[in-house]
């Protein structure tokens, strides 16, 4: 009863570190639906643990109203009607399937493929008596597969535009099924030499280190420098404004981060775009190559001289032909 409690008030620190996490609810949730069918709703420790969270909750809310006078405003930047048929608009992002690859290298990933198939198979085996007996034993199996199946289903034909780091949310699961196949592995050895067996676990531990040590290693020096122009333009913004002015950028938490300045998204279109600008009375807006603007957005300058004017910009090249960043002033 007590964990069910700390449930609610996890999940939505989670929630509140990173609304991605509301994932993890979808996946308690389809657990609990196809486990325990109607008999959770009658568990008032669930409902206490939901509004445990909704309670933590209630500062953020409070915040948002008054600052941007909508407790729910978060909601329309990730699952507004616009933001949802941009993504459906998207081809289907099988290439999620690649990042499982990135994450594992080709070592990793053979040890996780076949725990994932051990942990398919039991579940086959066991469907019929875990649905309809609620076997205590396949439980944990089950709920393991939810949460690599349904983040995958989410990304791959919902929100389709994933990045990579994203793909952090199944890590967990993806560690779980690789411990599983050296489990079993050692189990396997551990009938004829115990010694070879905890061998055998030392030699994979150290290969599956070596590899994300290097991949890791060569990540971090190769994408050291990719966003220093985003850096060097929110370090400019800083030193150009006051704590109160607002930006308008799609590099929302890069630019908040380097600028210490409000940051607001372009908005679902043009119109709501110029709506934004008489309400918020932004100081500038930045325009990158990195997180992608609305197309309307890259010519809305040349368009509205009257409104805009460049005073800075930041390139890709020491030839300073190829803008990584430019910085526009409202007039």
């Amino acid at each position: 009863r007590k964990k069910i409690l700390l449930m609610g008030l996890f999940l939505t620190l989670g929630i509140l570190t990173r609304i991605g996490n509301l994932i993890f609810v979808l996946v308690i949730l389809f657990y609990l639906i196809i486990i325990e069918r109607e008999k959770f709703l009658k568990n008032k420790y669930i409902w206490l643990s939901a509004v445990l969270g909704f309670v933590v909750l209630i500062p953020y809310l409070i915040w948002n109203k008054i600052v941007y006078n909508n407790p729910f405003i978060f909601f329309g930047g990730y699952f507004g009607a616009g933001r949802t048929a941009l993504k459906l608009a998207k081809p289907i992002a099988w290439n999620v399937f690649n990042f499982i690859y990135l994450y594992l290298d080709w070592f990793l990933l053979i040890l996780f493929l076949i725990g994932l198939g051990l942990l398919l198979f039991n579940l086959f085996l066991g469907l019929d008596i875990l649905i309809k007996k609620r076997e205590d034993s396949l439980k944990p199996s089950f709920f393991l597969f939810l949460k690599i199946i349904i983040p995958l289903i989410f990304f791959i034909f919902i929100e389709r535009n994933v990045e990579d780091r994203w793909l952090l949310i199944i890590a967990p699961a993806m560690f779980y099924a690789i411990a599983l196949t050296i489990l079993k592995l050692k189990d396997l050895l551990k009938k004829n030499n115990k010694q070879l067996s905890v061998i055998l676990i030392i030699i994979l531990i150290i290969i599956g280190f070596y590899f994300q040590f290097t991949t890791a290693k060569d990540t971090i020096n190769f994408k050291k420098d990719s966003y220093a122009q985003l850096r060097d333009a929110g370090l400019w913004i800083k030193a150009n404004t006051n704590k109160n002015d607002a930006i308008f950028s799609s590099s929302v938490p890069e630019n908040t981060f380097y600028s210490e300045r409000i940051t607001y998204g372009y908005g679902s279109d043009e119109k709501k775009f110029e709506e934004d600008i008489v309400k918020i009375k932004p100081r500038y807006m930045m325009l990158s190559v990195f997180d992608k603007s609305p197309e309307w957005a890259y010519s809305w300058p040349d368009k509205n001289k009257d409104k805009v004017k460049p005073v800075q910009a930041y390139y890709l090249d020491a030839e300073q032909k190829q803008v990584a960043a430019a910085i526009y002033e409202f007039i």
